[in-house]
């Protein structure tokens, strides 16, 4: 709409208009949703939204068709809307200049048009975690099985076993363990969360020579704890 006024007088002469008042009516809600589908980096499992990064880029995709005018926002923990770049079907916001602390943050999404009439937000919860796990390997154990002597390999001695069983428990906040040895990640083995332990036997066996067991924890957000000693 473009609004004007004129004046008329008593003989019914129009005078001279006023500076038009443009502006536009849209009582339409927003059709269409944005939902968060992905953080960078989602360190540890990718998809629980649980990391290490504390320094994200959010993004998702648009169910529905966005109108002339429509817009996607965001906002963390309640704080204010944030409007992000749309391109197609999907959306990203970089949030990468401002760092979050550890915690559990609430991500809301949401469709907004140009008379700021908006869909119902879409929230999703993620989790910050930069702290690795603490004290969390025991009960260390590397067994020979195989030969006319077996059992636990001793720190220093030599075995002919070439795929000793190296294992232990962790504490409940430990997902997975990194088997090194020395400096070079041989695996990264899951822990049993009903007994809270894990094994690792070499596959393929190794070679004669000399090796150095040790192992890490990492926790759900694939934050690495301290080394067992070797």
């Amino acid at each position: 709409y473009s609004f004007i006024a004129k004046p008329l007088d008593l003989a019914g002469n129009e005078g001279e208009a006023t500076d038009p008042i443009d502006f536009t009516i849209n009582t339409v809600t927003p059709t269409a949703e944005a939902e968060l589908t992905a953080i960078t980096e989602d360190t540890g499992v990718v998809g629980d939204f649980v990391t290490k990064d504390a320094e994200l880029e959010f993004s998702g995709v648009i169910n529905g068709a966005l109108a002339t005018g429509d817009k996607v926002q965001i906002r963390i923990d309640g704080g204010p809307w944030q409007e992000a770049t749309v391109n197609g079907t999907n959306w990203s916001y970089n949030n990468t200049a401002n760092k979050l602390a550890d915690g559990t943050y609430t991500i809301e999404t949401r469709i907004t048009n140009s008379a700021g009439t908006s869909t119902a937000p879409v929230a999703k919860d993620i989790v910050i975690d930069t702290v690795g796990p603490v004290a969390a390997l025991t009960d260390l154990s590397l067994v020979d099985d195989f030969g006319p002597v077996t059992g636990q390999i001793v720190d220093g001695t030599v075995t002919d076993d070439n795929t000793p069983t190296f294992s232990g428990k962790a504490t409940p906040e430990v997902t997975e363990v990194n088997i090194y040895n020395g400096t070079t990640l041989l695996a990264k083995v899951p822990v049993d969360p009903t007994t809270n332990t894990w094994t690792y036997t070499p596959s393929p066996a190794l070679i004669d020579g000399d090796y150095s067991f040790i192992a890490k924890p990492l926790d759900l957000a694939g934050n690495e704890g301290i080394a067992t000693d070797p």
